[in-house]
């Protein structure tokens, strides 16, 4: 099955005109089967409509493919289709355990021959690993990791950029601290506890005020070395129910290419515009631009590691981006 979350308001706002409502919605993969003859979603009537709906992909094939959706107004008037693609593939048996799992930085060794993950095997691979870094140049790197179950079939590899800087004297951290949406100046945020060392790596418990409102929020921590200077604050969105009392995750923003030599295209947002940020690792503000709907040419900055920062009315998503 595969979950959509349709926020139809930000593909039809058209059909809103004269205040009409929306009172119906169909999709379809492929070729249009025509006005009123594809799939039906079941909605309500409303002028402002955000839905979540589950549709089977069983019949599709392992490919691309692309979700067609439109709607229809209480004037009986269609509105063009909004597309959104996305891929089949054939998943691995689920209950299939993950025997092992293996690391390398920038060269692929070859299946099997790269520095093993020390793990017990399990259904779903969730922990901290600790990976040295000690032989790396000053530069931008790629670290990619990949799974084995326990048929002895590899996962494609998932790979994150990282950028080691040998020539940083190495201080000791000292403290951290935190702060939700808004920053109080550096040293006035939310004290937390951490161990104090050279390299610190270990789980710190954060704590999310009972009294703050529902919807998308952005954690931002920090911390401060011997020298008394604080850290570039790294930033993770979450979104908290006040209904079930849930604070979930929310994901990052999804780029490619990553790193890339200037141009970078834009998944998930709506088709709709958006305030972009470019932030250095010091945490300069480089440039602002608004209206970027889903790519922006970055080719006139310096090679480097940057965060990009979107801001929208469906809330403010980051991401690293490598520039060479």
């Amino acid at each position: 099955m595969i979950k959509f979350k349709l926020i139809l308001l930000g593909f039809f706002p058209f059909l809103l005109m004269g205040q009409s409502q929306i009172v119906s919605a169909e999709y379809f993969f492929g070729q249009d089967p025509g006005f009123g003859n594809a799939n039906a979603i079941n909605i309500q009537a409303a002028n402002n409509l955000s839905t979540v709906f589950t549709i089977s992909a069983g019949d599709l094939s392992p490919d691309f493919h692309v979700l067609h959706l439109r709607v229809k107004n209480s004037n009986g008037i269609w509105s063009l289709y909004a597309q959104n693609p996305f891929f089949v593939m054939n998943l691995p048996n689920p209950q299939r355990l993950i025997e092992s799992a293996e690391y390398y930085i920038d060269v692929d060794p070859g299946i099997g021959n790269a520095t093993p993950l020390q793990m017990l095997e399990t259904y779903e691979l969730n922990e901290v690993f600790a990976i040295p870094l000690d032989n790396l140049n000053t530069g931008i790197h790629t670290l990619y990791v990949r799974i084995k179950n326990n048929e002895g079939q590899w996962s494609h590899f998932t790979k994150k950029n990282f950028f080691v800087n040998t020539e940083l004297p190495k201080l000791k951290v000292i403290g951290l601290e935190y702060f939700i949406d808004e920053d109080p100046g550096e040293g006035n945020a939310t004290a937390g506890t951490v161990t104090e060392g050279v390299v610190v790596d270990e789980i710190v418990n954060l704590i999310i005020p009972p009294s703050i409102a529902s919807g998308e929020h952005v954690l931002y921590t920090r911390v401060k070395n011997e020298s008394e200077v604080w850290s570039v604050a790294a930033a993770d969105t979450f979104i908290v129910d006040e209904e079930s009392n849930i604070i979930s995750i929310a994901n990052n923003l999804k780029i490619s290419p990553n790193p890339s030599n200037g141009w970078v295209n834009f998944y998930e947002l709506s088709n709709i515009e958006s305030e972009l940020s470019v932030i250095s690792m010091k945490g300069q503000l480089i440039m602002k631009e608004c209206c970027i709907k889903n790519s922006v040419d970055l080719s006139h900055l310096p090679n480097g590691v940057y965060f990009l920062q979107l801001l929208n009315r469906e809330g403010n998503r980051n991401v690293m981006w490598v520039k060479q």
